[in-house]
């Protein structure tokens, strides 16, 4: 059972940083939502904003180079982040919303113990003694997978591999059930048979912890594979979002149609993948009209208007000013 309510909401997300070029901004009104037992997918190329969002929505950015305006909203079962000071955030992070990172040697300290990183958050949030959080830590190890984690918390993180250092993020991020986990491109650096273990561990964290996950990637098999519903960023904006198989048949955004081309697939006859002419832009270089105008194989003098969402089907949006005057080509399972 899943709760219809949002756990958390975003609204307006509007995120600058400075820049030689002064103040650019970077991510300009992001708006999504996930409920508990749901996973939301954001996807795009690297400098989409992805990352930048939710690190922006648990206040992680350097508020000495960075700005979030003050129309943005974060909603964390009703309560907005953006309006917490860092005190307070920081008694939130890690107990309501936790985030696993891409890289686990970046996030994992070498010079302490498995055990002792696991348990630091236990005991900041729960206020239990030294033994009751090693115990604690104990039984998430195991809950994620880890063989022997009795021995295991009094490793080091060096001498764990790639894909037992991110379960030990997992642990980490699940150790005080909170009710968002955001995962950002958790799998990108694990081979293919370790990534699939850790998406069938968040989707049995997610089913059995009831949590809501918002799970960052470019990768759109993982997307297809794991999650429910679907943000497509580009260029610091969302230019189409909808539920996951949606997305796949029926895309309703140039872009979406281009990273589909891109993706691999088993049996397909279309011989090379197809590619996206072009890069994505520097905020300082974002078009006034549509972003992805550009690179896009449809365009014409219409494109340069504003990039506005709107409804083209239940509970599917787009902001081509093109649909529905082209025809975008899907994927059929």
């Amino acid at each position: 059972m899943t709760d219809d309510r949002p756990v958390l909401e975003v609204s307006d997300l509007s995120v600058s940083f400075a820049s030689e070029q002064g103040w650019v901004r970077v991510v300009e009104e992001v708006s999504f939502s996930v409920e508990r037992g749901k996973i939301l997918g954001i996807v795009g190329e690297s400098g989409s904003g992805k990352s930048v969002s939710c690190l922006a929505a648990m206040g992680l950015l350097d508020s000495r180079a960075s700005r979030v305006d003050a129309s943005s909203r974060v909603l964390l079962e009703g309560t907005d982040l953006t309006r917490l000071s860092q005190r307070q955030l920081r008694d939130v992070r890690g107990d309501r919303i936790a985030m696993i990172f891409q890289e686990p040697m970046t996030s994992l300290n070498p010079a302490f113990t498995v055990g002792n990183q696991v348990a630091e958050g236990i005991r900041a949030h729960r206020g239990v003694s030294a033994r009751q959080a090693k115990r604690r830590a104990v039984e998430l190890l195991d809950l994620v997978g880890i063989p022997d984690p009795a021995s295991i918390v009094h490793a080091y993180p060096h001498s764990l591999s790639g894909g037992m250092r991110q379960r030990v993020m997992i642990a980490m991020a699940v150790a005080c059930e909170p009710a968002v986990l955001i995962a950002d491109e958790p799998t990108t650096a694990l081979d293919v048979t370790v990534q699939a273990q850790i998406l069938d561990l968040l989707r049995s964290m997610r089913d059995d912890l009831g949590l809501a996950i918002v799970f960052i990637t470019h990768d759109l098999g993982v997307i297809a594979d794991v999650c429910d519903d679907v943000v497509v960023m580009y260029a610091g904006k969302i230019v189409e979002r909808s539920d996951v198989d949606s997305i796949f048949e029926t895309p309703q955004h140039p872009y979406s149609e281009g990273l589909l081309a891109a993706m691999p697939r088993l049996g397909s006859d279309k011989g090379a993948l197809g590619i996206i002419p072009g890069r994505v832009p520097p905020p300082w270089e974002f078009p006034h009209g549509c972003r992805f105008e550009p690179r896009c194989p449809y365009s014409d003098e219409a494109c340069g208007g504003p990039q506005v969402l709107r409804q083209v089907s239940v509970g599917h949006e787009s902001a081509c000013g093109r649909i529905p005057d082209i025809r975008l080509e899907g994927i059929v399972s």
